[in-house]
């Protein structure tokens, strides 16, 4: 499989860890991955912890990533509910603030690990099925047949527009702040998104979902779509500068 689908799953709000080891395992043999040697940098420099991991730690390290992750997803899903109703204003700090308490442990922090551990992880056991397995379910890729709103790419183009406005907005906020160093950066990230997609809903009328979903399914058109490619490029950017994982 292409690694163009690890760009789809960046631009349709994955993180960028997870379009890595979606490229890892579907990577074909003859594949260089050039894009990804930046990356590889901070792979190559992973801890011996990974050397050390039986196979049941890694697939229980791997389910609690799953069980983190559907965690934070209904956590963005109550946060939207909340700002699209009033019931919290859309600043940065108030919507942070109504966050950390509920922010989910981080599988890999609690052992001392980094995202490049996992991405070492993923490719040691990359032909194991019950690894590749646990990977696809992390995904979480949504079927773009399963919705029946019908967001045209010029739509979806026009949201991706939007969405990095507003990004850029509130990483510069963040950026402003005198207190940013001592904020919890994985709960910045989720306010982030949240709040993005919030607005996104107000204005279009579309959910998180819905978009995702029309991203997949005109996955083919938009790899080929220069402006695509530049938003993602944007906004995988400004993320960056909250997570510090630059792809």
């Amino acid at each position: 499989m292409s690694n163009n689908w690890s760009k789809i799953a960046v631009a349709s709000g994955v993180a960028a860890a997870t379009a890595c080891l979606f490229y890892y395992i579907f990577k074909g043999d003859d594949e260089e991955g050039d894009e990804f040697e930046s990356y590889k940098h901070g792979y190559d420099s992973s801890t011996n912890k990974v050397d050390q991991m039986s196979r049941s730690a890694v697939l229980d390290l791997l389910n609690k990533i799953s069980a983190s992750q559907d965690a934070t997803k209904n956590l963005m899903l109550s946060l939207i509910d909340d700002l699209l109703n009033d019931k919290c204003k859309d600043t940065l700090l108030d919507v942070y603030e109504r966050a950390l308490p509920l922010i989910p442990a981080d599988p890999l922090e609690t052992l001392g690990m980094t995202i490049f551990d996992l991405d070492h992880i993923v490719e040691r056991y990359q032909h194991d099925p019950l690894v590749r397995e646990s990977i696809i379910k992390i995904m979480n890729i949504p079927d773009s047949q399963d919705d029946n709103v019908n967001i045209s790419v010029e739509e979806i183009l026009d949201v991706h527009e939007f969405m990095f406005t507003q990004l850029e907005a509130l990483v510069k906020t963040y950026k402003n702040l005198p207190n940013k160093e001592s904020l919890d950066k994985k709960c910045i990230t989720v306010t982030l998104q949240s709040i993005v997609s919030a607005k996104v809903e107000k204005k279009f009328g579309y959910n998180t979902a819905s978009i995702d979903k029309a991203v997949l399914k005109n996955h083919e058109e938009l790899s080929m779509n220069t402006q695509f490619a530049r938003l993602t490029m944007q906004m995988q950017s400004e993320m960056s500068e909250i997570t510090g994982i630059y792809t």
